[in-house]
């Protein structure tokens, strides 16, 4: 059974998909961009303090600048949503593993007789991955930070 919401409902729920797919991009982006710099800062740190004893403090800096590089990897590590999570089709990840064109036609025409259930399926699977990108953004922002800062410590007291 279709649902009906009121009248405008699907253009809201497209602007909401197409927000948290821009929102997507933008965290994608803005950890691509941090983790080449703090992949290129390392590289060049390390040159000049491999050359020197490091003491606890700067080796504690660069944990936490790696730990951050890391986190921002994850960030755009592909993600996908769970198979089975809406119903019909909503993604490509909802496409049987084998062709079975019976059961593609049988979804495609659920997904037809109520779209607004793809949207809402949609909008809610791309907003978890959103929120869970910066989520992970802010927390290698802050590894790296803690680490830049814990690393100037380290230098100045040697």
């Amino acid at each position: 059974m279709p649902t009906t919401g009121a009248p405008g409902t699907s253009s809201i729920l497209r602007m909401l998909v197409e927000q948290a797919q821009r929102a997507i991009e933008r965290a994608d982006a803005k950890a691509s961009m941090l983790t080449a710099t703090a992949t290129a800062v390392l590289a060049v740190a390390a040159q000049g303090l491999l050359a020197r004893p490091q003491g606890p403090v700067l080796i504690c800096a660069e944990a936490l600048w790696l730990a951050g590089i890391a986190v921002l990897a994850g960030v755009v590590f592909p993600r996908i949503r769970e198979r089975g999570a809406g119903s019909g089709l909503a993604s490509f990840a909802d496409f049987p593993r084998h062709l079975d064109l019976e059961r593609l036609r049988d979804s495609v025409e659920t997904v037809e007789a109520d779209p607004e259930t793809l949207l809402l399926v949609q909008v809610h699977s791309l907003s978890r991955i959103a929120l869970t990108k910066y989520r992970l953004l802010r927390c290698g922002i802050i590894l790296l930070g803690s680490g830049m800062v814990l690393g100037i410590v380290g230098l100045m007291t040697r």
